[in-house]
């Protein structure tokens, strides 16, 4: 059955891509980032390397985050949410199956609230790949008229609506208001696929990197203003990190307002809710 025109929707062929990415790098968080591909001799921008090892962050953080939190409590869940999220926005799915869509629903509520939580406390235990200042203004040191904020701070700015938009789509679903909660389910859909977007984003910035390295290295760096030092790559690379996800932010925000813009003014009416997967 087909959707009604300006029915709003997450669309499948935009989130699966999507999760294929969170679900590849989620899979890294226990196998590692291949250091062939992302070591510390990796070009500028070609890799997030910590400023002492010089090692991916990722590998970084294996070796020193607990691994009950950062793999058992965070990568663990992120991957049930990738193999299990796009599955909810498959509309003959949903239709034949209503009951799997309301069971896999509360497993995709529950990780996400657990993806939250645990991403924050990582931020608490100080584990995140951010700046030691939490107002710090990346710009590529002083390279861009304007600065950005830390990966730290935006993420906790876009906390709320990652949170809110939670809870409304547990909220709408429990008191039968599906339209609202289609609505609102595809918007938090929309918010949790921000991380992905912003993982689309860093690894768009290694293809920079690997595109620079074809060019002489002491232009890049002279016009850069950086020395070629293990600290000095890294904090650049911090830059395009946090760059990375203000960038992914503003497109999820754009992807949500189109939705909402074109989505119909659809308000439950008592006595005439539409199950879920039925739509006029």
């Amino acid at each position: 059955m087909s959707l009604p025109k300006h029915q709003m929707q997450a669309s499948p062929s935009l989130i699966l891509p999507l999760s294929a990415v969170m679900l590849t790098l989620a899979i890294m968080a226990f196998t590692g980032v291949p250091s062939i591909i992302w070591g510390s001799h990796s070009p500028i921008f070609a890799s997030t390397r910590h400023p002492i090892t010089g090692e991916h962050f990722v590998n970084w953080r294996i070796r020193t985050a607990p691994l009950w939190l950062y793999q058992g409590l965070h990568a663990a869940p992120a991957i049930i949410w990738c193999l299990l999220m796009p599955l909810q926005h498959i509309d003959d799915f949903r239709q034949r199956w209503p009951a799997f869509h309301r069971q896999n629903g509360y497993i995709v509520s529950c990780s996400s609230l657990i993806l939250s939580l645990t991403g924050y406390w990582m931020i608490g235990k100080k584990v995140a790949h951010t700046h030691v200042n939490i107002f710090h203004l990346h710009n590529l040191s002083g390279l861009l008229p304007f600065g950005w904020p830390t990966f730290e701070l935006s993420l906790i700015c876009w906390g709320p609506v990652y949170l809110y938009s939670l809870l409304r789509t547990v909220r709408t679903a429990r008191a039968g208001n599906f339209p609202m909660h289609r609505r609102w389910a595809v918007t938090h859909t929309i918010s949790a696929y921000a991380i992905s977007l912003e993982r689309v984003s860093l690894v768009l910035t290694y293809v920079v990197g690997w595109v620079l390295a074809l060019l002489p290295k002491e232009a890049v760096y002279g016009i850069l203003n950086l020395e070629d030092t293990m600290s000095a790559k890294a904090s650049a690379e911090l830059d395009t990190f946090a760059l990375a996800n203000v960038m992914a932010f503003f497109m999820a925000i754009y992807w949500a307002f189109y939705e909402w813009r074109k989505a119909t003014s659809l308000v439950a009416v008592p006595g005439h809710l539409k199950a879920p997967g039925k739509y006029e």
